[in-house]
């Protein structure tokens, strides 16, 4: 669900652009408010998750999520967009953190590293809301009538789902006072690596999102229902990638599949970028789709089986480092477009890729005597 709504707002961004008269840079610039409203809600809904139970957190922040998507469409100018985008970001920031308790929750519950496959999930939102994004924009239904109604089956999807939850609750003290546990410095570290980790997949992903829409239209000259397809492929890949991560993981390691991960998402954004056919760059943005597929959802199953508890607080951690990744790529990508042309401004991307290769290593071994356990098989390289 919240998946196909991001993919909602990311397959109307040209329709959008146009509709306030907004410059590359312009719409790069708002693009912050939903990376800036994600951040500040983040931490606290880690403490939320360990307050009340991530099953609720999830609920509230879902249904507020499906509604604050209304905004955008209704923006008239680059303000009111970024206004917009920064209290989407909010309720999507704290979904996201909620979601990810609960699912590092059943990763322990199953004993086996099934994070990817719950990150699948919203890849295939992904995919089906670009699909409906390029349908929608192919017949010329607005932004606003298009929005609505993914906002009532997004509520209807969260209501239904809510019986279903796990009841996530922290350690308390006899005094009813959350028990809290201090970190010690190499468990700092490894989140900060990980949050760094995130932040790469999340510039690619944010980019892809963001700009490939604008990148197939503008500069490959093709209609608005084959641009919406640019993040479709991308989508595709990275379920694909995802379904396969618990299998990749257990056999290679986690290490091996993040580095090889992020040279191939580099390799595919050059492809996109340097041949100059729409069918190369849609093959090269499900290349990057395949190779970040599974960085985020392995940084977060670590972050939380990393300290005591449910793991909300570490979780919030990465996930906010990550996402200065978001905060900082796709307006970055749109102020170099100014300069150089987005053709060559996404080759930030690239640059992304090859640092999450350099980062696999923050990963620390199976053999390494305080891991936490993913429940990966003994022999992978799995935290």
């Amino acid at each position: 669900m919240n998946g196909a709504l991001f993919a909602t707002w990311v397959a109307r961004v040209p329709a959008v652009k146009d509709a306030i008269g907004a410059g590359t840079g312009a719409l790069g610039l708002a693009l912050l408010g939903l990376a800036a409203g994600s951040l500040l809600t983040m931490p606290l809904a880690g403490r939320w998750c360990d307050r009340f139970g991530s099953g609720r957190v999830v609920v509230v922040s879902g249904i507020a999520t499906a509604v604050m998507l209304q905004g955008p469409a209704h923006a008239s100018s680059p303000v009111t967009l970024g206004l917009a985008l920064a209290a989407y970001g909010a309720v999507f920031g704290a979904l996201d953190v909620a979601m990810n308790v609960q699912a590092v929750a059943v990763v322990r519950r199953l004993a086996r590293p099934v994070m990817p496959s719950f990150h699948a999930a919203f890849s295939v939102g992904g995919l089906a809301g670009a699909l409906l994004g390029a349908g929608a924009a192919g017949v010329g239904l607005s932004p606003a009538v298009h929005f609505c109604l993914v906002t009532m089956a997004a509520i209807t999807t969260v209501w239904r789902v809510r019986p279903h939850l796990l009841a996530t609750v922290p350690a308390v003290a006899p005094d009813g006072r959350r028990v809290a546990t201090p970190r010690s410095r190499r468990l700092r570290l490894l989140l900060a690596g990980l949050g760094a980790m995130a932040g790469c997949a999340a510039v690619g992903e944010g980019g892809m999102a963001d700009w490939t829409a604008l990148y197939l239209r503008d500069v490959r000259d093709t209609g608005a229902g084959v641009a919406a397809l640019g993040f479709a492929a991308f989508s595709i890949a990275m379920t694909i990638g995802r379904l396969g991560g618990e299998r990749a993981i257990a056999r290679l390691g986690p290490s091996l599949v993040l580095r090889s991960g992020g040279l191939a998402a580099a390799a595919g954004i050059v492809a996109a970028v340097v041949v100059p056919s729409p069918v190369a760059a849609l093959l090269g943005f499900a290349l990057v789709g395949l190779g970040f597929s599974c960085a985020f959802p392995l940084a977060l199953t670590i972050a939380g089986e990393s300290g005591s508890g449910e793991g909300g607080a570490e979780i919030a951690t990465v996930s906010v480092i990550g996402y200065l990744g978001f905060l900082a790529g796709p307006p970055l990508i749109g102020l170099l477009a100014e300069v150089a042309g987005l053709h060559l401004a996404l080759l930030a991307i690239a640059a992304a890729g090859v640092g999450l290769a350099a980062l696999a290593g923050v990963v620390p071994r199976a053999d390494e005597d305080d891991r936490p356990h993913t429940g990966a098989p003994a022999h992978a390289e799995v935290a």
